[in-house]
């Protein structure tokens, strides 16, 4: 995912510093130019020196909030509760949310694959990948299948209780533990993950790039047109 989204990042911070700097430096400097002249401003050029006004205004409001919400988050997901609301805030992001889903389980697949294979126990097995997720909501999840399994239940069983596990999962395992192939079914199951996420991030970094220069084109095309018009305005005065 860091590799995938490594470019259209790099993109995402250029347009940042370009927009930040063409609206709070270039633009408050033609302001001056411009009431130095004492013209007439065309509405377009004035709307867009608002919007830079507002922005230059807003900033210093905006840093203090962006830095006492960034402390509160990093504090709250400290906190095994906080940890866990967090974790499943990010499940229902857009697009991201099923993302990190997919990743999450292909760890759990793959791990709790190799773990078998191995020779090691399943309630144990399930103690150890619950940690290795990177989610706290599957852990707790998988700890409390670890509970039923101690008990006598079947993972796979178990599995079907939590809306979390996609029904293709609960299925593999299910018949994994049927055949007595549960490696087999958990790392084509880890192996299909995988591949999900690969196509869905190839797409996304298709779309992210293209859009965010786009963007920065119609934001930079803007203030060209905005600076612009009072000129050709002046030069037909003086004309």
């Amino acid at each position: 995912m860091r590799q995938a989204l490594s470019y259209p990042s790099v993109v995402f911070v250029f347009f940042i510093a370009v927009v930040s700097f063409v609206f709070l430096y270039l633009l408050p400097k033609f302001r001056d130019i411009f009431q130095s002249f004492g013209a007439q401003l065309p509405k377009f050029t004035l709307i867009v020196l608002g919007i830079s006004q507002f922005f230059i205004s807003a900033l210093p409001f905006v840093i203090i909030f962006l830095f006492v919400g960034l402390v509160s988050l990093l504090l709250f997901n400290k906190t095994p509760s906080g940890k866990e609301k967090i974790d499943k805030i990010k499940l229902k992001f857009p697009v991201f949310g099923p993302l990190m889903l997919k990743v999450a389980l292909a760890r759990f697949s793959s791990s709790l694959a190799t773990l078998l294979t191995g020779g090691v126990p399943i309630i144990s097995a399930l103690d150890i990948v619950s940690k290795t997720s990177g989610s706290r909501v599957i852990e707790n999840t998988v700890l409390k299948i670890r509970e039923n399994v101690m008990k006598g239940s079947l993972v796979g069983t178990e599995m079907k209780r939590y809306r979390i596990f996609p029904v293709l999962l609960t299925r593999m395992v299910i018949v994994g533990e049927e055949t007595g192939r549960m490696e087999e079914m958990l790392r084509r199951t880890a192996k299909f993950f995988r591949d999900e996420v690969d196509a869905t991030l190839n797409i996304l970094a298709s779309i992210i790039e293209p859009v965010l220069i786009v963007a920065l084109g119609v934001v930079v095309g803007t203030v060209v047109i905005a600076i612009y018009l009072p000129i050709f305005n002046l030069a037909g005065a003086i004309k």
